[in-house]
């Protein structure tokens, strides 16, 4: 059997058959490998970075077992990012290269490996991890680098030299070096001339600012902030056209003699310091709060902004990525329960660097205090509670908090927390600095939220002042009136001195003191109590202090109490004895005062007038009632010592009249006068 077959359609056969084996090779058969000695390099990183965790093959690129579709999916938990990007056009399309690794936020520790250099990368990043060590020479090998992204490493310096071989770098953002580390020169950079971005912010950098930064004709942003430059900004800087950012924040050391204030280290006091406090509601209205006035600081500006006022100051640097327009003042938009005082409803923050400073304060210790509660990110399941803001607080040039996360120590968002320091002041001047170090989020919920944030400062001092501060409330009113009590008590005392009451040199004054109440002159008083001597205080009374019964009687006598109209009608004994009786019934301890039947017995002659024997077996006993005690032992020994009757006999036997004999048995009670007549009418007596 013949068969044959026209030339005509065989032809288009074999062609469209030939065009679907090629793209079928081309398509899914058709390998697009990484070359071996990259998976060594990328494996050897893996390696030497810890919790990297790399399994690398030639696949890796282009299969499921590596990147995945060229690239590692960005790993959004707390905003973790590790972006693997591949180019696949080599050796066309069968071969491919990393290009970019970014590994941002990723807590990565350990060392940057050497190995880096020998990948064509394109970008670098390696912001906010835990890498330590020194920058790596071999980096400046990596001849196609256009993006270099070091920033809060805590690596040590110094910056590589070979730097200057990044030819193609359109970025470099190097920050926060370790203050571990060797100062170190500005870096040979005059050849680097696409560079947009230039951030060198503490580095350690000494030195001037070279003059070819400024024919970086390109240079929008330049942070040299927070290093220790001296000299001058080059003049060359006048030819930064495009330039939109510069930021030299605590980097020039500023002279004391500079004629600019607000360039002046530390600020000082203009004048003679006054104030021993400072209150401010950061971000905030005039508001009060546990007496105290909150000063209000509502300025919304903070991109590279100065403010001065008698008491504080404060000055902010720094500005978001890609948001040069964020607002400064933070807010609770979130719809917080924010709990605590009024000051934690707002707050102040900054993308880089705060500083508030207390002016013109007295020499001494201070207390403060830094109000704290997180308002712009949430602990919920949201997207906003993956943001995390992290940074340091520095007082005095002394770090006090590290790597602070407002929401972690508070327990919550909107909840607020305080964080109390004792600190010194010694120049008239208090610096509270809250600086990010570039960790954290940056770009949840927004590109305008990160960095140090604060919602009230408290300042008070720890030692006694003279000085006086204004107040406000129910506390102005009080000192208000306390002035005015004081002022006519002023008065009071000139009218009294002129009048002659007061001033020891007057002679009104020593008749006031040779005036007697009662049996006594105030000058025996005084001399009695000691000066009115606290010492000799047992209590008070109605009408005052009541001072020791034994001191006065020292100087007189109670047998001078007697009503001398009753002349020789009484029984001086029975009179002595009802006084010494009074004596003892009015002492200051109850325990040692007689019961109603010895008091009976004691008036009627058949017991001696003497007060109980007490016993005190409890040594450790209230201090104040062995006071008690101890006073009235003093009254108990002088009442039965110095006044007993058989010193009263030989007193009666001395003196003119027909006093009766010790011996003689106590008349009857009809003989002589009431007992009420034998006391003088004489007023109140002081003991």
């Amino acid at each position: 059997m013949e068969v044959s077959v026209s030339t005509p359609k065989l032809v288009p056969f074999l062609f469209f058959t030939f065009l679907a084996l090629k793209c079928f090779s081309n398509s899914g058969t058709r390998a697009q490998l990484i070359p071996q000695e990259e998976v060594k390099v990328l494996q050897a990183i893996s390696d030497k970075v810890e919790k990297l965790n790399w399994k690398i093959s030639q696949r890796s690129c282009s299969g499921d077992d590596g990147f995945m579709n060229r690239y590692i999916q960005p790993i959004r938990g707390n905003d973790i990012i590790r972006n693997v990007t591949c180019n696949c056009t080599f050796q066309s399309g069968t071969v491919c290269y990393v290009t970019n690794i970014d590994l941002a936020r990723n807590y990565l520790s350990g060392s940057i490996p050497k190995s880096f250099s020998q990948l064509p990368l394109l970008v670098l990043t390696l912001i906010d991890n835990r890498l330590s060590g020194t920058i790596p020479a071999e980096i400046g090998n990596i001849a196609r680098l256009e993006s270099l992204n070091m920033q809060g490493t805590s690596m040590e310096g110094p910056i590589p030299p070979t730097i200057a071989q990044l030819k193609n770098l359109i970025q470099l953002r190097i920050s926060d070096l370790s203050e571990s580390g060797p100062p170190t020169t500005f870096p040979d950079l005059k050849e680097l001339k696409n560079l947009r971005y230039l951030i060198l912010r503490n580095c350690k950098i000494t030195g001037q600012i070279p003059d070819y930064i400024g024919e970086m004709k390109n240079l929008y942003t330049l942070d040299l902030s927070f290093n220790k430059l001296t000299g001058s900004v080059p003049d060359t800087f006048q030819g930064l056209e495009r330039l939109s950012f510069m930021n030299l924040a605590s980097s020039h050391s500023a002279s004391t003699n500079n004629p600019i204030w607000c360039l002046k280290k530390g600020l000082p006091c203009g004048g003679k310091p006054q104030y021993d406090s400072l209150f401010i509601n950061c971000g905030g209205g005039r508001m009060e709060f546990e007496g105290n006035e909150y000063d209000e600081d509502p300025n919304p500006e903070g991109f590279s902004n100065f403010f001065s006022g008698d008491k504080w100051a404060y000055s902010s640097t720094g500005v978001y990525f890609d948001n040069d327009r964020a607002d400064h003042i933070a807010r609770n938009e979130l719809s917080l329960n924010i709990s605590g005082p009024e000051y934690y409803k707002t707050a102040r923050l900054s993308p880089l660097s705060l500083k508030y400073y207390g002016l013109c304060l007295l020499k001494g210790s201070y207390k403060v205090k830094l109000h704290f509660a997180e308002i712009q990110y949430s602990n919920d399941q949201t997207f906003s509670g993956i943001g995390r803001r992290i940074f340091d607080v520095l007082i005095q040039d002394n770090l006090y908090l590290k790597d602070f996360n407002i929401m972690e120590e508070a327990g919550g968002a909107g909840k607020g927390i305080t964080k109390v320091f004792d600190v010194d002041v010694n120049d008239s001047t208090v610096e509270i600095h809250l600086y990010w170090a570039g960790k954290g989020t940056t770009a949840v919920p927004n590109r305008g939220v990160y960095g140090p944030l604060i919602s009230a400062i408290t300042v008070t001092p720890n030692f006694r002042t003279s000085s006086k501060r204004p107040l406000t409330g129910a506390n102005g009113i009080a000192a208000a009136l306390g002035v005015l009590l004081v002022l006519i008590l002023i008065v009071v005392l000139i009218v009294l001195r002129k009048k002659g009451f007061l001033g020891g040199k007057n002679s009104k004054d020593k008749e006031l003191l040779n005036l007697k109440t009662g049996y006594f002159s105030l000058r025996q008083i005084k001399a009695a109590t000691g000066n009115f001597d606290p010492a000799n205080k047992i209590g008070e009374g109605g009408f005052g202090p009541v001072y020791k019964a034994f001191v006065l009687q020292e100087q007189g006598n109670l047998i001078e109490l007697v009503d001398p109209t009753l002349s020789s009608s009484h029984s001086p004994i029975e009179a002595m004895r009802m006084l010494n009786l009074a004596l003892l019934c009015t002492n200051s301890s109850p325990s040692l005062r007689p019961s109603m039947s010895s008091v009976v017995n004691m008036l009627e002659g058949k017991a001696p007038v003497q007060p109980p024997i007490t016993q005190n077996k409890d040594t450790n006993g209230d201090a104040k009632f062995k006071a008690f005690e101890t006073t009235s032992l003093d009254s108990q020994t002088l009442s039965s010592y110095s006044f007993s009757e058989e010193r009263l006999e030989r007193r009666v036997k001395s003196m003119d009249g027909p006093w009766i004999d010790s011996s003689t048995s106590l008349p009857s009670a009809k003989d002589y006068s009431s007992p009420s007549r034998l006391l003088k009418n004489s007023g109140p007596v002081t003991w």
